[in-house]
């Protein structure tokens, strides 16, 4: 028991210096020398729990794509309404980038780098976090609250990827708060989506 409790805390601090190397200085400019001596443990440590750097990195994609994905459905439970459901996943987004800033990062800026069976299955697990966002408002679009004439899976990776792209200028120490950034993004987007889009100018071109 104590050698699991050990090994566990090593793992967790091995991860925790590789994660802030990784999002501060890119993958491939990281060394597994400089992730064992940021953390001050030896390179059998870390070989004794991943056979390469590519593994480690797999892992810590694929365990935040997990919690986040818990997260996101946790919150698909919670309401059946439209509008609450955008407000509240827009908002979780905005607090995991307060909240897990350097894992965001390495999910995002080293994707490029993951080996490629275990991209596809990080991307496969972002998709299904996106399409929490289409099926609210699919949901919003059945109780006739939403405009029919959006695509849901369209808007849910313009909402997503509006949001997500905050972790490369969000800044905890800013005016606003992550919380009142969400709620100005989403006040936007809703409005948006109880909304038609008017085509005349395009159209009269």
């Amino acid at each position: 028991m104590a050698y699991h409790k050990a090994a566990n805390k090593t793992k967790e601090r091995l991860t925790d210096h590789a994660i802030k190397l990784f999002a501060r200085r890119g993958y491939d400019a990281v060394t597994v020398d400089e992730i064992v001596k940021a953390a001050k443990l030896t390179k059998g440590a870390f070989y004794h729990h991943w056979p390469s750097k590519d593994d480690c990195l797999s892992e810590i994609h694929l365990s935040f794509v997990d919690y986040a994905h818990g997260r996101f459905a946790a919150i698909m439970e919670q309401s059946t309404d439209p509008d609450e459901l955008i407000r509240a996943l827009m908002g979780e987004l905005f607090e995991q980038i307060r909240d897990h800033r350097n894992r965001v990062v390495v999910l995002w800026d080293t994707r490029r780098s993951l080996p490629k069976a275990k991209s596809a299955l990080v991307e496969s697990k972002k998709d299904d976090i996106r399409h929490f966002f289409a099926q609210a408002i699919e949901m919003g679009q059945k109780q006739k609250i939403f405009d029919s004439s959006h695509d849901p899976r369209v808007a849910a990776q313009g909402i997503f990827g509006m949001c997500m792209w905050a972790y490369q200028w969000y800044d905890p120490k800013g005016p606003k708060t992550h919380k009142e950034i969400a709620d100005g993004f989403a006040d936007l987007v809703l409005a948006g989506l109880h909304h038609a889009p008017d085509r005349r100018t395009s159209e009269a071109r």
